[in-house]
């Protein structure tokens, strides 16, 4: 009996220190969990100067847990799952922690192009979360992921619902940045539905959000503008909005500017700048969008534009 209650009594302290050692860090790599959230770059920085090899077991996994979200905040893809599947392993059973640890198991499967397993961890990631959660912004991001990997996987229809909830979160606890790109989605997935109207109200929309911050980002919401005054036969009006968007948008959208601006300068039937900017478009780095470019390029109304070689 005696031994039967001194295995129950050390079974039981023995959980309580090993649930204790994955919510207690050490206070620099708490700092660093802070820091990544308002200053990635300057948690980057900390979590180097780190010797993992000096760190308790727990703080260990914290620390490649950290390293997991670092990365991913500074925009460095992953090569292989092999780092987040042992963090995934070990935190799988902390509760409190689960949202979060299945949410980066989304972003580092969509950076390594495996888009219906990351798609897998974001909704369980979802499902982890409750509705009176204080992590709301997580929730957000879990949304807007979702809803980008549904538009890149043209299931626009099902992104609709996770793009709504997302810029309802968003609207109450995000600055009128983030906001903006959430309902410049909601735009670019309505347009892909054929709502060219509803498309327009969105892009307007997100380019107002943004009427106080950088040119650059005001053009990429133009975008989308130019796009539907095309669809809608307002040739004269895309002109002038699409040109202001190729000059000043940022380079993540300048291929999507470059071909939208080779459709409205073609309808236009001003061929010279069609043709360059579907050269430009040849040259990017992006094999998709080369493609188009020189699919463009070879077009019986640009042909005569390019050298004869």
């Amino acid at each position: 009996m005696k031994n039967l209650i001194y295995h129950i009594t050390f079974t039981i302290i023995a959980l309580l220190t090993a649930c204790g050692s994955r919510q207690s860090h050490n206070p620099q790599l708490t700092r660093i969990y802070e820091m990544s959230e308002s200053d990635p770059a300057a948690a980057l920085a900390a979590l180097d100067s780190v010797n993992p090899e000096r760190l308790s077991g727990p703080d260990r996994h914290y620390y490649d847990f950290l390293t997991t979200k670092v990365h991913d905040k500074n925009d460095m893809r992953p090569e292989t799952d092999s780092l987040y599947l042992s963090v995934y392993e070990y935190y799988q059973e902390v509760k409190t922690m689960r949202p979060e640890i299945l949410y980066y198991g989304g972003r580092v499967y969509t950076e390594l192009g495996d888009y219906p397993t990351a798609l897998k961890y974001f909704q369980n990631a979802l499902d982890a979360t409750s509705p009176s959660s204080e992590k709301q912004k997580l929730t957000g991001n879990i949304c807007i992921q979702t809803a980008q990997l549904l538009f890149a996987l043209r299931l626009n229809q099902e992104a609709l619902p996770y793009l709504y909830q997302a810029i309802h979160i968003d609207s109450l606890i995000e600055s009128s940045y983030i906001l903006a790109y959430d309902i410049h989605l909601l735009g670019r997935t309505l347009l892909k539905l054929q709502r060219e109207s509803l498309a327009e109200v969105q892009f307007k929309s997100a380019h107002q959000l943004l009427a106080t911050t950088s040119i650059e980002d005001q053009a990429n919401m133009e975008i989308g503008i130019a796009t539907v005054h095309l669809r809608q036969g307002r040739i004269d009006s895309a002109l002038c909005v699409i040109r202001h968007a190729i000059h000043n948008t940022t380079p993540e959208f300048r291929n999507v500017a470059l071909m939208t601006g080779t459709n409205v300068y073609r309808k236009a039937e001003i061929l010279d700048s069609a043709y360059l900017c579907a050269l430009s478009l040849a040259h990017s780095q992006d094999s998709l969008n080369r493609r188009w470019g020189y699919r463009y390029l070879l077009s019986p109304d640009l042909l005569p534009y390019s050298p004869p070689e």
